[in-house]
């Protein structure tokens, strides 16, 4: 995969050291699961990730980052004050 894609800025999450450590070498569709066992799907909309575990295998990373995008604009325009997709917005 080409390195601006890995580097995303979809693609990046506000984690530590030591659990950036421990996934960086497994696939999202392995270590995904386990943060939603551990802390809910709210551990992933925290973080705007996509809770639709088919958008967390490799081949459909493109539309994972199309659904994430969506999330951290619905994210910013909701703490900024902006109605989602409003016309006023969408101009």
């Amino acid at each position: 995969m080409e390195k601006s894609k890995v580097n995303d800025i979809c693609n990046l999450a506000f984690i530590g050291g030591a659990t950036n450590r421990k996934i960086s070498n497994k696939l999202p569709e392995e270590y995904l699961p386990r943060v939603v066992d551990k802390g809910g799907e709210e551990a992933l909309l925290r973080q705007c990730v996509p809770t639709d575990p088919q958008l967390w295998k490799i081949e459909e990373y493109e539309k994972f980052l199309k659904e994430r995008r969506k999330l951290v604009v619905k994210r910013l325009n909701d703490f900024l004050g902006h109605k989602w997709g409003s016309r006023e917005n969408s101009e």
